[in-house]
């Protein structure tokens, strides 16, 4: 009976020291968890008073250093400047001003007994355009020009808006820079450069193909322009804490281009209104005529449900009922003038083929009276349209 008890008493105290071991080991991991150096996302903010609030029990004193990195909007260069401010508390307010022609970003970096918290913030002057880069891995930097309303919340929307020929996204954003501060709209142009992005492959086309007219091989889905589009979005929605899953869009010229395509090869797009404004020419919803008039390419797939599904789409075709000059940059080949002399023209093919295949289509034809290829009085009818809509809601 001894000796039995003595076995069990030996058991019990070599179990009570694999259990205190293990909790020693736990206890270790956690702590070792716990003063690991956490990163916290990057956030897009409003530039001027900014709160901060880092509380953990066993951190005793928190001190915060902040640091800024400014970029040249023009040159790309990066500076570092460190220590811009300094505080001591579980709660802060530091001043974050947006420095002029900079794409400003601080460093907000708390220490405690047991953690130490980053923090990247990116701030723009309200009402203002200025410009970040976006970055999406496997393909050249995007140059964005945005302006942010001083009534930002999670119920702003955010507009994409897509720049002709001459990729002045800089100039676009100009024309949304005042209705969007009234209307409590983000508005974001991003800049495909010719070098990076060239002709209408690069741009109008997508860059689906890594040659032009839809020649060479089909890029990987990451590298189309479209999907950097939708990862702009994604971003500025998730930094700037935007709640509605949806964006609008517009596009003049060679943007209105890529806005209808953008609609037939990502479905998935999370577009509330597609406003394709003095298109030059239509890729058509026709199997049978070769790309990139129509969609019969050895590589692509579309099928008669694909087409039917791009008619239920919500997208407006807008043109000026004055844009009926040849001159320029309109295209002239044979296919281009079969869909129509000129862009007025064009328009109307395009809408009667969409109501062809779907004669209860969701796409609509808006006329913008006495209006020749002029992106500004254009944008202007698309506010108009947005304002309507907003209303109806």
């Amino acid at each position: 009976m001894n000796f039995f008890s003595g076995k069990h008493f030996v058991k019990t105290l070599f179990c009570g020291l694999i259990v205190a071991l293990f909790s020693f080991v736990a206890e270790a991991r956690f702590q070792l968890a716990e003063i690991k150096k956490t990163v916290a996302k990057t956030e897009m903010r409003l530039a001027g008073a900014q709160s901060f609030s880092a509380v953990n029990a066993q951190s005793g004193t928190i001190e915060w250093r902040v640091d800024r990195l400014e970029t040249d909007e023009t040159s790309s260069e990066t500076v570092l400047i460190k220590d811009v401010a300094t505080a001591t508390g579980t709660k802060v307010t530091f001043n974050l001003p947006k420095i002029s022609g900079k794409e400003t970003v601080y460093q907000i970096n708390a220490r405690g007994k047991n953690f130490e918290l980053t923090q990247n913030v990116q701030v723009f002057e309200p009402e203002t355009a200025s410009s970040f880069i976006f970055k999406s891995a496997g393909n050249p930097d995007v140059q964005c020009y945005i302006v942010v309303p001083k009534t930002l919340s999670p119920k702003t929307r955010i507009i994409v808006v897509m720049s002709g020929l001459n990729r002045n996204s800089d100039e676009y954003i100009s024309s949304w820079t005042d209705w969007a501060a009234r209307h409590d709209y983000i508005a974001v142009s991003p800049t495909f450069d010719e070098k990076n992005w060239g002709g209408s492959r690069g741009y109008n086309l997508g860059n689906v193909f890594t040659e032009d007219e839809g020649k060479g091989e089909m890029n990987a889905r990451s590298k189309w322009s479209f999907t950097v589009v939708e990862g702009i979005h994604q971003k500025l929605r998730a930094d700037f804490g935007i709640a509605a899953a949806r964006f609008d869009i517009f596009g003049h010229s060679a943007g209105a281009q890529f806005v209808h395509r953008l609609m037939l090869f990502k479905p998935e797009a999370k577009v509330r209104f597609a406003i394709a404004a003095n298109a030059g020419w239509f890729t058509l919803p026709d199997l049978n005529a070769a790309f990139s008039y129509g969609l019969k390419h050895p590589q692509l797939s579309f099928t008669k449900k694909n087409l039917l599904d791009w008619t239920r789409r919500p997208v407006i075709l807008m043109r000026g009922t004055a844009d009926t000059s040849r001159a320029g940059a309109l295209r002239k080949t044979p296919e281009a003038d079969a869909q129509g002399q000129n862009r007025f023209e064009r328009a109307a093919f395009m809408f009667n083929r969409i109501k062809a295949v779907n004669s209860k289509t969701q796409w609509r034809l808006i006329d913008v009276p006495k209006v020749g290829h002029d992106q500004k009085l254009m944008a202007l009818a698309a506010q108009d349209f947005l304002v309507k809509a907003d209303r109806k809601k």
